[in-house]
Parts: structure tokens; sequence; C-alpha cells
């Protein structure tokens, strides 16, 4: 068996089959999720095309009566590309490759399914409006603006269908990902590719940890502590609910900003929080502990990744969101209890994406792009290549398995949540400063200083500035 680790982009395209001709299915899943950081869509089109072109004029040298079936190994290649990744295609006005394929299949494949598929995505993608294959993603354009008129209030939403509706919304942002948009993003290196999918679960995550921020701190001076230690709890038991679902995203975004530099300040409030809660709160906090790169929680996806159920319960019995008599006559409250119960049981993992973009990075960082031939010539790195895709593989394992969620939108959830008031940094510090103007000593060791948003480049850990702890922060924002 032949194992490709480095060549050409000639030489990797000619490994697509072996000596017989036989689809080596390995090298083309490896070759088009990882190509883009080394090739243009035109430059692996002309290699697979002028090979066939060899092929087909006896130019090349192939074992003899096995010139058909590397050519069907090239036209399968290129059945993959187009059907799983039309975006590649996409370039308008003209959509020149496409354009340059259609020219190709119509010459060496005339009347053939190829032709049609071919013609079928042309057609499509010239229906497209606006200048992007991957449109942002926005929940608010869905639904009326009139819908703000439901009176929601952040108290009154119970648990289970807050955690409920920022899963299927996370739930929808990680179907829609294409994995490869988690490499463009590692680096900057790729110019006007920006991985459109990743950018949307930064930004979904970036708002959860400013409207959780911000939901504890607006007010100011003049909300009660207890009113605010009310607050950080609620936000508990909706982590505590989005681990039971497996939302690890979420779940991880809910444990960033209350780690965060002006969550964390708050002694006083923290200490009106129920002991049972904050306890939890540790639990939750040590599943994105850096330790022995990040074990915990990589072990949890090793565990739950695939399975139905989580190994864990929320904690329900002094639930504030799901049970407080103080609201039980709100309308807001009635509604979101009344979604809740109608939704049925679900499964699924969502996971927290800094994990597989920190391996990327790693592996970016462990292994050079490109090695030199003795010859002097420089090969692509395909072993890098593979090592990459392994970690793709991953996440569209993980894709696969939250079609077993099964949630819908709640749609006055949505409104309200995009409603929610989103602080500037110097705003939320000064409204800390403004509720604790001193610099309490911290109680606790899982509430630790936070990077803020212009300072993080990427899912995944930094290490704290701050001498009140002893070890890297947990907490992360994503930049945009």
């Amino acid at each position: 068996v032949k194992y490709l680790k480095s060549g050409t982009l000639e030489v990797i395209v000619s490994s697509l089959s072996d000596d017989q001709g036989v689809l080596d299915s390995n090298v083309m899943h490896i070759l088009l999720s990882t190509y883009r950081s080394f090739a243009t869509c035109g430059q692996l089109l002309k290699a697979i095309t002028t090979r066939y072109q060899q092929i087909e004029d006896g130019t090349i040298h192939v074992m003899e009566d096995t010139e058909k079936e590397h050519q069907n190994a090239l036209r399968q290649t290129l059945a993959e590309w187009i059907d799983k990744y039309p975006e590649d295609f996409f370039s308008p006005p003209d959509h020149k490759d496409l354009l340059a394929l259609q020219e190709f299949v119509k010459k060496y494949m005339p009347s053939s399914a190829i032709e049609c598929k071919v013609q079928g995505r042309l057609k499509e993608l010239r229906s497209k409006k606006g200048g992007k294959f991957f449109e942002p993603k926005s929940w608010i354009n869905e639904y009326s603006r009139d819908q703000m008129k439901v009176g929601l209030q952040f108290e009154d939403i119970d648990n289970k269908h807050f955690a409920l509706q920022l899963t299927w919304m996370d739930m929808t942002l990680f179907k829609r990902l294409v994995p490869y948009h988690c490499l463009t993003m590692r680096s900057r290196k790729n110019g006007d590719r920006c991985g459109e999918t990743y950018q949307d679960t930064v930004r979904q995550f970036n708002a959860v940890v400013k409207k959780v921020i911000s939901t504890v701190l607006v007010g100011g001076a003049e909300v009660r502590i207890s009113q605010r230690a009310e607050i950080l709890t609620k936000w508990i038991e909706i982590a505590d609910e989005l681990r039971y679902v497996k939302n690890f995203t979420s779940l991880k975004a809910i444990i960033a900003a209350l780690q965060s530099n002006d969550l964390y300040r708050l002694a006083r409030v923290w200490q009106s929080v129920a002991r049972e809660k904050t306890q939890r709160f540790s639990e939750l906090a040590r599943i994105f502990s850096e330790d022995n790169n990040e074990m915990n929680a990589r072990s949890l996806l090793l565990k739950e990744g695939t399975a139905k159920t989580a190994d864990w319960k929320p904690d329900r019995s002094t639930s504030n969101g799901n049970k407080s008599p103080r609201h039980n006559g709100s309308n807001g409250h009635k509604h979101a209890n009344n979604f809740a119960q109608s939704q049925p049981m679900i499964s699924g993992t969502i996971p927290y994406l800094g994990t597989f973009t920190k391996d990327l990075t790693m592996t970016d960082t462990a292994l050079p792009e490109n090695v030199t031939h003795p010859d002097g010539t420089l090969l692509i790195n395909f072993e890098k290549k593979k090592k990459e895709f392994e970690i793709l593989a991953q996440i569209k394992i993980l894709q696969s398995s939250v079609n077993g969620y099964s949630m819908q939108p709640d749609p006055a959830f949505l409104v309200w949540f995009d409603s929610i008031e989103i602080l500037r940094e110097d705003e939320s510090y000064e409204l800390s400063c403004e509720i604790e103007p001193a610099n309490p000593v911290i109680r606790d060791p899982n509430l630790r200083r936070c990077t803020s948003v212009n300072d993080a480049v990427s899912f995944g850990h930094r290490k704290n500035n701050s001498t009140s702890s002893t070890s890297s922060s947990s907490c992360v924002l994503v930049s945009q």
C-alpha cells in the first residue's frame, strides 16, 4: 500500500487512483477538504482535467488496460467536488471555473451524469443573489419585529426552555458549518477566504458571552445584591441544562462570561449565591479546564459525542427560573413554560469548536506547509493535510449527531434574545466598578480574569495576565 507523504499538486492528483485505477477515497477526501491552503479552485481543476486529457491522449503512462479506470477515478473526484463543495465554484458574475469545467465535460463526457451535475450547479449559482455563497446568519430577520411586543423577561423564562432555544440556534449554525472553514480561520493567510460559516459560530458565541455579562451588570448599583445573585444563579442553572443537552458551545460561553473580569470581581454578589450553585458552577467550569491539554472536554466528547444521552442530570431542586412562585403569574413565564413542555425528547452533541481549532493550530505550528525534495523542488506536505483532515472528520461526525436533536425555534424568544442590550467593554467595566468599587479578593479559583474580545484571535485559550490566578484563564472571547 502506497502512502503519500508529500508531493506536487500533480503528484497528489495522480495518487487519486492506485496502479489498477481504483479510486483512493482517502486521498480524494483529504485533497478536497484541505487543498485551499496550497491551491486555488482553478489550479486544482486544471491539474485534474489535464491528467484526464493526458490519459485520453496517451501522453502519460499508466498500467495497460487501466486507462478507463484511472479516468473514472477522476470523474468520481469531480462529481464529489461538485456535490459537496459547490461554494468553491461560486465566483460571480461569470463563475469562470465552473464554465471551464462545463466546456471540459462537454468535450470528454458528453451526455453524462457529471455533465448534468455541472449544468445544474451552474444554474443554481447563477440564481444566487448577493456577493457571498454563505450569507451571515441572522435570527431576527426571520421573524416580524411585531413579536417584540411579547413581554418576555429574563427572570421569567424557564431555564430548560432557555437552554433549548440556545441549543436550537447553535444546532442550526453547527449543521451549517463547513468544516474546512475552521482551517481558513486558523490563520489569516487566505485573503478573501474568511470562513463565513465558522464566523457565524464566532458571532453567536460572542453574543451569548456579552449578553450574559449585560444581564448581570445592567442597572448598576441600583440593583440589590440579592437580585443580582439571582441572575448569576439563573445563568448557572441554564448552563446546567445546557450540559444536560450536550450543548458545549453555549455552555462554554456562559462559563466564559461568568469568569470574565467584570463579573468575577463582584465578590459580594458571588457570596450571596447559594453554595450548592457555586459548587455546581465549579463542576461545569472544570469541563473546560486546560489541564492535560483540555483532557476533561476531550474525554467528554469521546464518551458522549455520539451518545443519545448525557451522563449528567441538571439540578432542578431549587431552580428559580423553573418554579419561582414570584413569577408564576407572568405571561412570559407561562409562554416559556408551555413552549418548553411541548418540546420532544432530544439527543445530539454540539461541541465547543475551540477544542478543534486549537488542534488545527498546533498541527499548523508543528508541521511545515511544504517540504523540500533533495533536488530542490518544493513539495506540499500531504502528511500535514492528512492530520488536518482527521481533525475535520471529527467535526463531521459530531455534525451527524445533531440530527438527533428535535426542537423548534420560539420566535418570541429569538426576538427577545436579539433585543438584549450589549454593553461596550468600557461600559461593562464602569458598571462593574459602580457595583463594587473596591478590588476584592477572589474567593473561588474558578472565577478568573478573562482576556478581552479584542485581544483574543480565535477559539482557544490564552494565558492569564492577572496575578490573582495561578493558571491559564478558561475564559476566551472570539474576535470577529
